[in-house]
């Protein structure tokens, strides 16, 4: 089978790694796989693949699918119309939703253009003949406007190296010297508020005034970093916060967290939830409808609810650190659910 995936830019994103990682795991299985681009970037991530910048679509006259990611790349090819073969036959479009809109792009954009990214982005995922949602959750969340005979859903992956390599130099000793016999509670992600990463110092704080030694240590970077790193000095927890930055591969610090931690108030399918299960960590996460779907609280995962804020988070965080059980739990879970295989043979369903 030929494939054609097109994306927004070759720049690393949670959807570029998704499909970097389909790609890699229909390669593997002998399908020809090509990933278009719309818009130059500066640090390209590497697919198993060819790349070309989409330009005509006639460039997509040869392959049998054409799978679309966002809403650029949707936008593009319903504004070209219908793609033949060389037989005049239309090829199949797929395109896969990686957020629930509205929640998401209100976040993002603001209240109404938000709204009316939101409008914009289901009026084009109408258009497909196949609507790929990243869970039950999200299926049922967009049945409300598309037809349910055009939606499915396919859990994600991520594919890590069984032995993870080393970070850049300097970074493990800083995180280490940072942590030291303190609990270390690590996030990895973007710094903005739908991340919960106020939740997060709240609990932080909570946890300091009551004499527990934790830590908290966010790798990542956000348009609100600057308001979190005011948070932190209000609420007395400046040097129990440490600020990493962007890291490469952040999964690579997992090794080094006591906790893995998760409170988002929005997720598609958190590709870092994922990794932690890969790696196999104790992990907390807020009970958001995709987190209750794919893992068991008090046995893959440590659960919070969002209604109960910093202390529920406080809580959970109490627990993950001193049962030391569940990170073999989600490590099985995520082979057995969120394997390679199941995240290949799903799709070819979807494709077939």
């Amino acid at each position: 089978m030929r494939i054609a995936f097109i994306i927004n830019h070759l720049g690393l994103t949670g959807v570029n790694n998704v499909v970097c990682d389909l790609v890699t795991v229909l390669a593997g299985h002998g399908h020809s796989c090509t990933v278009f681009w719309l818009k130059d970037c500066e640090c390209p991530i590497r697919f198993a693949c060819e790349t070309q910048k989409l330009t005509s679509k006639q460039q997509l006259s040869e392959y049998d699918i054409i799978h679309a990611h966002g809403l650029g790349p949707m936008a593009w090819l319903v504004r070209h119309g219908k793609v033949t073969n060389s037989a005049g036959e239309r090829i199949p479009l797929v395109t896969t939703l990686h957020c629930y809109c509205f929640q998401d792009f209100t976040d993002l954009y603001g209240r109404l253009k938000g709204f009316l990214l939101g409008v914009l982005y289901i009026a084009l995922a109408r258009r497909f003949d196949k609507v790929v949602c990243l869970s039950k959750s999200m299926m049922s969340y967009y049945s409300r406007w598309i037809p349910r005979h055009r939606l499915t859903f396919v859990y994600n992956t991520r594919i890590l190296p069984s032995v993870l390599p080393p970070l850049e130099e300097g970074v493990r000793e800083r995180v280490l010297a940072f942590k030291g016999n303190s609990t270390l509670v690590g996030m990895n992600g973007a710094l903005i508020y739908r991340k919960g990463v106020d939740l997060m110092l709240g609990a932080i704080a909570e946890l300091s005034h009551e004499g527990k030694d934790f830590r908290l240590m966010l790798a990542g970077d956000g348009k609100e970093r600057q308001t979190f790193e005011r948070m932190a000095k209000e609420k007395g927890i400046a040097d129990r916060v440490l600020f990493l930055g962007m890291v490469k591969d952040a999964w690579r610090l997992l090794p080094l967290y006591d906790v893995f931690a998760l409170p988002s108030r929005s997720e598609g399918f958190p590709l870092a939830l994922l990794e932690a299960g890969a790696v196999g960590i104790e992990t907390v996460v807020s009970d958001l409808p995709i987190v209750k779907e794919c893992f068991v609280n008090h046995h893959d995962v440590e659960m919070f609810k969002l209604t109960d804020g910093a202390d529920g988070l406080k809580r959970a965080l109490l627990y993950a650190s001193a049962s030391g059980k569940e990170k073999e739990n989600i490590k099985k879970t995520f082979n057995s659910k969120y394997s390679l295989e199941k995240f290949y043979e799903a799709y070819l369903k979807v494709y077939y």
